[in-house]
């Protein structure tokens, strides 16, 4: 099945002349000499309400049904639906083809497509206007079972009032499969009003929606209970909810999808009904943004293998609107297992800038990467927040790269510093590593805020901007050859002076140094033996 793009339209357009008032029903699209395939030509013949029309033009194969040949005006004043409806049925009854719209805007009370390969295409003047508050303006409904090989191209959807139901808007997809949507437009048009919901997917899979523009007065994308999909070159701006709503979705691949100064979450990904069979993971984006949403810009309740490449959360267009709000927040749930609903993240790359509460806020999830991310002034509204926060029972958690500073030269710098620390490791977070992270310029003189319970596991290295712990309980010299634990749950260095030692083990194994006033480096968990002849004086010192 192929679909027309300027050539065809070019066609049709030189046909609708030919015919008079450009009304053309069935439009074949044939080789101009049967069975002897021709590269790039066809003949064009048909018959208008004024007559017949023949023409000549690059060959890109199926059959076409243009809604005007059935009727429809697209004056913006008549009511299409039934025209429209009829170059749909006739389109599903020969088999799929493509029911054209050319330039104009069609009022409908709302349209159904129920077969497969049927492919709606317009041209960027052309736009469907719904009038019904209570009907999708546009419906792919494979009743039953999947239907395959729809697609909905180049079209403006608006609506001609503000009064739609919350549970409909623009274009839903049901039971679909290798579909394809590109180039619409969904939002303010001709009509005056705008959708509510955007664009809808249920049960729909191995599809592409790309190179799209939605607006509306609720949600702008919403995947539910879908798999197997590529979003791709989308925006998402000025709505008056959540701009990508994703819920169980297994499998699903973002490029370059934005969403600007939307009421709700810039993007939310999460599971409605925990445990009905169908999760939200293996889900990957990159190059994707939120900004400036009226709650956090990226919100993740549920999933499971989760990567973000490069990814931007953020408050660049007015501070004022985020409210509170975190630029990427990882919030999980702990079952009685003691598993976390949020698990197996990794960000690479991204970036959480002047954000009202934490840049990267990590609660109850368990094995999240954090490398190479720029999280900076973070906290604006005075709120004290640092740029990332580790909280509740989050563990596995890796901070590796990251610059988590208030003293930045990329933005603005906010006037005193709003940021208080570059991370926070509180509750009873547990299994925490921070290693490489520049922490420097931040409000608080510790540039790790650490107030986690004594009992659980972290280790920090190499940090630049936090202060080593110097609060250490300091162990007894033990008898020689004796081991003594580290207890402390951060790397220690231990700086040994005096006495005559003999030979120095770490966790076991032989250093093969045996000299005194000298460091030794003890992981948290590890031991040191010291064997000697004289006993020595010790320090530790925690990082």
């Amino acid at each position: 099945m192929n679909r027309i793009h300027p050539y065809i339209t070019a066609a049709l357009f030189l046909a609708s002349l030919s015919a008079g008032e450009g009304l053309a029903q069935n439009v074949s699209l044939q080789s101009s000499t049967p069975g002897t395939p021709q590269v790039g030509h066809m003949n064009i013949t048909g018959t208008g309400i004024a007559g017949t029309f023949t023409g000549r033009q690059l060959d890109k194969g199926g059959q076409v049904f243009n809604v005007k040949g059935y009727g429809a005006k697209g004056d913006n004043l008549t009511d299409d639906t039934a025209a429209i409806q009829s170059a749909i049925s006739a389109c599903q009854s020969g088999g799929g083809g493509v029911v054209f719209l050319p330039s104009g805007n069609y009022r409908t009370t709302g349209l159904t497509v129920t077969g497969q390969g049927v492919v709606l295409q317009g041209t960027p003047q052309s736009t469907l206007i719904g009038t019904s508050t209570t009907q999708w303006v546009l419906l792919f409904d494979g009743p039953g079972n999947l239907a395959f090989h729809n697609e909905l191209l180049t079209l403006t959807i608006g609506h001609a009032n503000q009064g739609q139901s919350s549970s409909v808007g623009a274009v839903r997809l049901f039971n679909q499969a290798q579909f394809l949507i590109s180039d619409v437009r969904v939002g303010a048009s001709a009509g005056g009003g705008l959708p509510n919901l955007g664009i809808y997917l249920e049960n729909a899979q191995n599809g592409t929606v790309m190179n799209s523009i939605i607006g509306g007065l609720g949600n702008g994308v919403t995947l539910y209970k879908s798999g197997n999909l590529t979003l791709n070159n989308i925006l998402v701006a000025n709505t008056g909810g959540t701009g990508f709503l994703i819920d169980a979705v297994g499998g699903l691949w973002g490029y370059a999808l934005q969403t600007y100064n939307n009421s709700g979450f810039g993007f939310y990904i999460y599971d409605s009904i925990p445990n009905d069979g169908y999760f939200s993971e293996n889900q990957f984006y990159t190059a994707c943004a939120g900004d400036t949403s009226g709650l956090p810009n990226w919100v993740v309740a549920s999933v499971r293998r989760l990567s973000l490449d490069h990814c931007w959360g953020a408050s660049n267009i007015s501070k004022d609107q985020n409210t509170w709000a975190s630029g990427f927040y990882f919030i999980g749930t702990i079952n009685g297992s003691g598993y976390s609903s949020v698990t197996d993240v990794t960000m690479t790359g991204c970036w959480a800038v002047q954000n009202n509460k934490h840049g990267i806020e990590i609660a109850d999830a368990q094995n999240v990467s954090v490398l190479n991310c720029e999280v900076l002034g973070n906290s604006v509204s005075g709120n004290s927040q640092e740029g990332i926060g580790i909280l509740g029972r989050s563990s596995n958690i890796r901070l590796v790269g990251n610059r988590c500073r208030d003293d930045h030269l990329e933005f603005p710098v906010p006037s005193p510093k709003t940021q208080l620390a570059g991370i926070a490791v509180r509750d009873l977070s547990d299994s925490i590593v921070a290693i490489g992270n520049d922490v420097q310029g931040n409000i608080a003189a510790v540039g790790i805020n650490d107030s986690a319970a004594p009992t659980t596991r972290r280790v920090y290295r190499g940090n630049l901007g936090y202060n080593p712990l110097v609060t250490v309980p300091q162990p007894t010299v033990a008898a020689s050859g004796t081991a003594v634990p580290n207890t402390t749950n951060v790397d220690c260095t231990v700086f040994v002076s005096g006495g005559g030692i003999t030979s120095v083990a770490i966790g076991g194994v032989a250093t093969g140094i045996a000299a005194t006033n000298t460091s030794y480096r003890v992981p948290a968990g590890s031991s040191i033996t010291l064997s000697y002849s004289s006993p020595p004086t010790w320090r530790w010192v925690g990082e």
